[in-house]
């Protein structure tokens, strides 16, 4: 006996939507595993951009 056509569709639809709630949910997960890294990345740059300013100001005077 063949599959009803009728169900198809709204399995695949589910199974698709499956797909992309895993993606998003690998997607936060890998940030959510960085998001350190990118704070001390981001806190090394402002000190060396500070560091940066402060020295032109005491070269400046």
């Amino acid at each position: 006996m063949p599959p009803r056509k009728s169900s198809l569709p709204g399995k695949a639809k589910r199974e698709e939507d499956s797909r992309r709630r895993h993606y998003l949910f690998e997607t936060y997960y890998c940030y959510s595993q960085q998001y350190p890294l990118m704070l001390m990345v981001l806190a090394i740059i402002i000190g060396i951009c500070l560091a940066l300013i402060a020295i032109f100001f005491i070269r400046g005077m």
